[in-house]
């Protein structure tokens, strides 16, 4: 998934559940990897100077995902909003995840994400980022972050940087924060920006326990406003979305 993720597909990554499958056995925020190819929404941002005078710049978008790591398989459904407010990009979405831990009892999650773009020029974009999820008898996790995307090449690189400060609040524990930087580049093999294929790094922090990488590929399908989205990460997680607007 592109740091400016792209218009289509079906629903937002379940790479969320597969994280989350992990808490059982130690306090992992979901929020700490980088948004790009976690739990971001897989739509593009509008073009505010182009189309904030439109009626077709707000859409609605929904997806399905499934995920699998050592710890849990997953399923999520996600729906969403995004659309321009006072000339500025605004994202929202909701998630809802039925876990089913290898170990411990099925559980069914839920996060909120937000995004608004800060600021828009020659040198890239800045948005910011509020995150929750809550798993009823598990934790509480909440995160705020600074993003930052600049076209390396343009059209076809772009870099991503992320600054955060996540806590995550364990059912019997004490809460754990701290700040979460992360790193990431997508690449755009053909010029349409149908194939895109994306890296990321979060550097160790206290909330996640350790450091975490990931490699996404993506293929959007214009036609049918459809995007299909794989993932690798850490602790051999995997999973698969489909994301659509509507």
């Amino acid at each position: 998934m592109s740091p400016r993720p792209l218009f289509g597909v079906f629903a937002v990554i379940v790479a969320t559940s597969s994280i989350y499958g992990q808490v059982a056995t130690a306090p992992v925020d979901p929020f700490g990897r980088i948004f790009t190819a976690r739990v971001r929404p897989e739509v593009q941002r509008i073009n505010i100077a182009k189309f904030a005078a439109l009626p077709s710049a707000s859409f609605m978008f929904a997806g399905i995902g499934i995920g699998d790591s050592e710890a849990a398989s997953s399923g999520s459904l996600t729906f969403g909003y995004g659309g321009p407010v006072k000339g500025r990009d605004l994202l929202l979405s909701a998630t809802y995840s039925h876990v089913n831990p290898d170990h411990g009892e099925v559980a069914d999650r839920a996060a909120a994400y937000a995004e608004l773009v800060l600021a828009q020029k020659g040198f890239g974009t800045v948005s910011g980022v509020v995150t929750a999820a809550y798993d009823p008898g598990a934790f509480k996790t909440y995160g705020v972050v600074l993003v930052a995307e600049r076209d390396v090449v343009a059209g076809r690189l772009t870099a991503t940087a992320n600054l955060g400060w996540a806590e995550i609040d364990p059912d019997g524990g004490s809460s754990i924060r701290d700040v979460q930087p992360a790193l990431g580049l997508a690449l755009a093999p053909d010029a349409r920006k149908r194939w895109m294929l994306s890296a990321d790094y979060t550097f160790k922090n206290d909330v996640d326990g350790e450091d975490s990488a990931s490699f996404v590929v993506s293929r959007s399908l214009p036609r049918i406003k459809t995007k299909i989205k794989a993932v690798a990460a850490k602790h051999r997680a995997y999973s698969l979305s489909l994301t659509r607007v509507f």
